[in-house]
């Protein structure tokens, strides 16, 4: 794995991803454009279409061999060890209806394995940024995970896609 690919590759997504989140944070609350994307609910709007173009310019620009799957344009290149994953504008329903829920999320995989994500919360402007081997930080600061031998006081958080809300394995797991 390529130490000097990854940190590239950080320095690039924690600049377009805060580009992506200016277009969300100035386009909230004023949208004009909504369309559902399928039967199960899900919608696509003009920002989600605006901030993956940033986004995908810039990786393409950079990294041209590696292969993209964002969720708008679908996958983008030939296969490759290096695989990004992008959500231009992930909680696109929040996003439509005008709550303040949402944020852009970059992941970058070598070999099927997560080395880089970075998620940007452009309404309160957090960046979380994790590197593999390197940890996970909010705006620069680290974050830490509180370790308890009680499951049951610990918080759990649970967000699953449109299309498998009625999926058996999906209902099992919730």
């Amino acid at each position: 794995m390529d130490q000097v690919i990854i940190q590239t590759a950080k320095e690039i997504s924690t600049r377009i991803i805060r580009q992506a989140g200016q277009i969300a944070r100035e386009k909230f609350d004023g949208l004009a454009d909504v369309q559902t994307k399928d039967e199960f609910g899900d919608v696509v709007t003009e920002v989600d279409h605006l901030a993956e173009a940033v986004i995908l310019k810039e990786i393409q620009a950079a990294f041209p061999d590696h292969r993209i799957h964002s969720e708008e344009a679908g996958d983008i290149g030939e296969d490759s060890d290096w695989l990004w994953l992008i959500d231009p504008l992930d909680g696109t329903n929040n996003f439509a209806i005008g709550l303040p829920v949402f944020s852009v999320s970059i992941t970058l995989m070598y070999r099927k394995d997560p080395v880089l994500g970075v998620v940007y919360e452009p309404l309160t402007d957090r960046m979380f940024v994790s590197v593999a081997g390197e940890g996970t930080y909010c705006n620069d600061k680290p974050v830490h995970v509180r370790s308890s031998s009680n499951f049951l006081r610990g918080n759990v958080g649970w967000i699953q896609g449109h299309k498998v809300q009625n999926d058996p394995a999906a209902v099992k797991l919730r």
